[in-house]
């Protein structure tokens, strides 16, 4: 399971448009907490978006992953920062 430290790392080293699927057993909340971190310690223009990632690998299983993707970040034009919630389904 990653550290806090671990998921900042990540976050920071995402790319706009891709995703981070976390492993089971991270919730939501730990997942927005990384985030705000980011937010807070790498300028309020860049955006998030946290949600659930499904997969059915057999018949009657189905497993939930938190899932957060990078947002393009903000102009000079738009609001702060942001955190999002969106779900997705494979």
């Amino acid at each position: 399971m990653p550290t806090p430290y671990d998921l900042f790392t990540q976050l920071l080293g995402l790319p706009v448009d891709a995703a981070l699927v976390l492993p089971l057993g991270i919730s939501a909340q730990d997942a927005e907490r990384g985030v705000r971190m980011v937010i807070e310690h790498h300028g309020p223009r860049r955006r998030f978006v946290v949600g659930e990632h499904v997969v059915r690998p057999r018949p009657a299983e189905t497993l939930r992953h938190v899932r957060i993707e990078r947002l393009p970040d903000i102009t000079t034009d738009e609001s702060r920062s942001s955190i999002e919630r969106k779900n997705t389904d494979v």
